[in-house]
């Protein structure tokens, strides 16, 4: 790539400039609280940190679904030892809680930002914030997946992307990102630009992409009930489906969202929303039930457990409830829908 300064009578050409050591690149990707790198939307919690094997991650963020984004930076590593090194990390940040993440972040606005005490929040809230959601992810949102992020001033190693390829066709993203810095030293301007050469796999026009490229526009109802979920919590979120499609203030579920299945109302505003995950799916619904004895008793009559019946707010502190069903549950599908329309019905 070539970068020029256009003037009114001029074109003059950027130079490329070296970075000489990745810490130079590592503090320049830093110098905000979020980038987008390599197509990804990066929001950043961490850096130089340690798991808990003592191994040391480069910098550690979250994507819009909650994901974590573990980036590593390549430096004079062999190919494998960049991959293997990223997906030790990865490996290990899946077991680690939201609350962990949370502390995380909140030491890096702290020690890298430059945050005061008073001005630290809630990654939480944080996050909902900057990518704009309805509602803030719930702590059990954060982390059901890992991505890989290597960044590199080339790749040449048909070993690393040839190991990058084969993680991605097994459902694995990793996204390879080469990156170029230009200088102006006339004009005091420093550049960074990053070309994504394996961008994320919902991206990709690849075979390998295509597997997962926007399947739940092509055919929302097998995204949710045969790839977002395993089989019995497919058969059970489907029979939920179909009481719900009894409720007389609903209309038919709507299936083309990657996260979650909507059901619309007369206004055409979404007042149950389900959210769903391999092994159980979060039932939002727009009203709540305010009282703790209240949710209690829903709980009881579903048959689970008291905290799996939740008051929540959203960015906007709108009230919401969220139910979270297990898919080995031996919930009735019925009573569910009762409880689901006595909320919608309570005023």
């Amino acid at each position: 790539m070539e970068l020029y300064r256009i003037e009114p009578d001029n074109m003059t050409r950027i130079e490329e400039r070296d970075l000489e050591e990745e810490k130079q690149l590592e503090n320049q990707l830093v110098l905000t609280e979020t980038a987008q790198i390599g197509g990804i939307e990066i929001f950043y919690i961490g850096r130089q940190g340690k798991t808990d094997s003592g191994r040391i991650f480069d910098i550690l963020g979250v994507d819009r679904q909650g994901n974590t984004v573990v980036v590593e930076l390549k430096r004079g590593e062999t190919p494998r030892s960049v991959i293997s090194q990223a997906l030790e990390y990865a490996s290990e940040v899946r077991n680690v809680e939201y609350s962990t993440l949370n502390t995380r972040y909140k030491s890096f606005l702290r020690e890298e930002q430059g945050y005061e005490e008073s001005e630290i929040v809630e990654l939480q809230g944080a996050h909902a914030d900057h990518f704009d959601l309805d509602d803030p992810l719930s702590p059990r949102e954060f982390n059901n997946e890992q991505r890989l992020v290597v960044v590199g001033a080339k790749f040449t190693d048909d070993v690393l992307l040839g190991v990058a390829d084969f993680l991605r066709s097994h459902g694995i993203d990793v996204v390879a990102v080469e990156y170029n810095t230009y200088a102006d030293e006339e004009e005091d301007i420093e550049l960074l630009t990053t070309d994504a050469i394996r961008r994320p796999l919902s991206q990709e026009p690849s075979t390998a992409g295509d597997f997962i490229n926007k399947q739940w526009k092509k055919d929302g109802k097998a995204w949710h009930l045969e790839t977002k979920t395993n089989a019995e919590t497919g058969e059970f979120l489907q029979a939920v489906v179909d009481e719900l499609e009894q409720v007389d203030s609903l209309s038919s579920p709507q299936w083309d969202q990657k996260p979650y299945i909507a059901f619309e109302n007369e206004n055409n505003e979404r007042p149950v929303i389900i959210f769903t995950r391999k092994t159980l799916f979060l039932i939002r619904l727009r009203e709540t039930v305010s009282g703790s004895e209240e949710r209690a008793a829903i709980a009881n009559r579903l048959g689970i457990s008291e905290s799996d019946v939740e008051r929540t707010t959203n960015n906007r502190d709108e009230p919401r409830l969220r139910i979270r069903i297990s898919g080995d549950s031996d919930t009735d599908t019925e009573k569910i829908r009762e409880e689901i329309e006595n909320v919608l019905n309570s005023k």
